[in-house]
């Protein structure tokens, strides 16, 4: 699963960059928030394995409760720019999809 997650982001980013689609500053921005939060995550999963650290394994949901934030944060933002004409509805979805991956 995690693969597959991954290879998801892959073809966005290569979508992005064979179809030359730019994206804001600020999507970029909140795409290496999210990028941050999930090393975050897997820190924490890695210790609780290493470790058996029930506490490092609680610290891995908080992120996943973080990351849902983000994504709902994060699409609003998306249209918010989109309406101000900031980005284009190409861009756009390629954003999305890396959101949701």
């Amino acid at each position: 699963r995690i693969g597959d997650h991954a290879v998801n982001l892959a073809e966005a980013a290569q979508r992005k960059i064979e179809d030359q689609l730019p994206f804001t500053d600020a999507a970029m921005e909140e795409l290496d928030m999210m990028r941050r939060e999930v090393d975050g995550m897997f820190e924490n999963v890695i210790q609780a394995l290493e470790n058996s650290d029930i506490e490092a394994a609680r610290r891995a949901f908080a992120h996943e409760e973080r990351l849902n934030g983000m994504e709902r944060q994060f699409r609003e933002s998306h249209l918010t720019r989109l309406a101000a004409g900031d980005c284009n509805f190409y861009s756009g979805l390629t954003f999305v999809d890396c959101i949701y991956n």
